[in-house]
């Protein structure tokens, strides 16, 4: 893929200036699920890196596991035979640069993180330019490039099909109320999404979250949509334990209707109308370690537990070359 080429060409071409990583971060992920009447034990692991480069250019990377787009997980037991091989690939690499109020991004990107049913999954990828700037009327982004390739987890070896764009704007209209709406095409079909974000308040800094998304095909009449609420369990009823019990139910639709967008979203595993509780949280208070429990019920049952461990690496700067 150019983009990531060119990504890390640059990365190389800064030899001659003092570069300083400023992030690092890995993560290993364990779950075992049951999707109907089949069982897995899976787990992935993450490392990604963010590099100031003389203060010119962010270079961020991601490198992963995973088979496609969708999936950075690899079975290492299951009951339909279908154990999956470690592998590891830079799923993205691109360039950053901060001017102000504005983000300049190129190369292999990752999706920006959104609520459920809209959004893309955020092992993904978007192999383009992405411009976001806040103003007063609000917050904008433009995004353009390529989505596709979605078994090329590699993002040396996927290629530039120039089918996605996106123009979204995002607008805090009070303290506790976010309203976002969007326009994307994506090989040739237009979709518009939206998504509401509300803190319901209760006693001080006590709040439950309350969220709503919505994605339309416009072209097929298909949509997705997702409904819900989140809170901390603990912090609300005894005021202490911050995040140490979160709870969050939702229902949520995937439309059928749209299989090449509806599989892309983070809440995919199958189509349809399903309702899913899940609670979890951080073990240790640096939040270094941490679980969940998961049940969704729809066409399809999918009960899931799972473990993250993220293991602090620190910063260190390089030399001058």
């Amino acid at each position: 893929m150019k983009f990531a080429v060119i990504a890390l060409l640059s990365l190389l071409s800064v030899h001659s200036y003092a570069q300083q990583i400023i992030k690092t971060d890995i993560t290993v992920d364990g779950r075992g699920d049951q999707t109907g009447t089949t069982q897995r034990v899976q787990d992935r692991i993450r490392m990604g890196f963010t590099i100031d480069a003389a203060g010119v250019v962010e270079i961020v990377g991601l490198i992963g596991t995973g088979p496609s787009f969708s999936n950075d997980w690899v079975s290492v037991a299951s009951n339909n035979n279908s154990n999956g091989t470690q592998n590891l690939a830079f799923r993205n690499l691109y360039l950053r640069k901060v001017m102000g109020n504005t983000t300049v991004e190129g190369g292999a990107m990752s999706p920006e993180a959104t609520v459920g049913s809209a959004g893309l999954g955020a092992a993904g990828w978007v192999d383009g330019v992405r411009v976001k700037t806040s103003t007063k009327i609000g917050d904008f982004k433009v995004v353009a490039g390529s989505l596709g390739d979605f078994n090329t987890p590699d993002a040396f070896s996927r290629k530039f099909q120039g089918n996605f764009i996106e123009i979204e704007m995002s607008k805090k209209v009070f303290d506790n109320l976010t309203l976002t709406g969007a326009y994307e095409n994506f090989n040739g079909d237009n979709y518009a999404r939206g998504d509401v974000k509300y803190d319901l308040k209760i006693v001080g800094d006590r709040v439950i979250h309350l969220f709503a998304d919505a994605l339309v095909d416009v072209e097929k009449n298909a949509y997705n949509y997702e409904v819900g609420a989140e809170m901390d369990l603990l912090k609300t009823i005894v005021n202490k334990y911050d995040h140490r019990l979160d709870l969050k139910v939702y229902v949520s639709h995937l439309d059928a209707g749209m299989t090449d967008r509806s599989s892309m979203v983070s809440a995919f595993y199958t189509y349809g109308t399903r309702v899913t509780a899940q609670i979890g949280g951080k073990l240790d208070k640096a939040g270094n370690v941490n679980w969940y429990a998961r049940a969704a019920i729809g066409q399809t049952n999918r009960y899931d537990v799972g473990i993250q461990i993220k293991i602090p690496t620190g910063s260190k700067k390089k030399k001058k070359h």
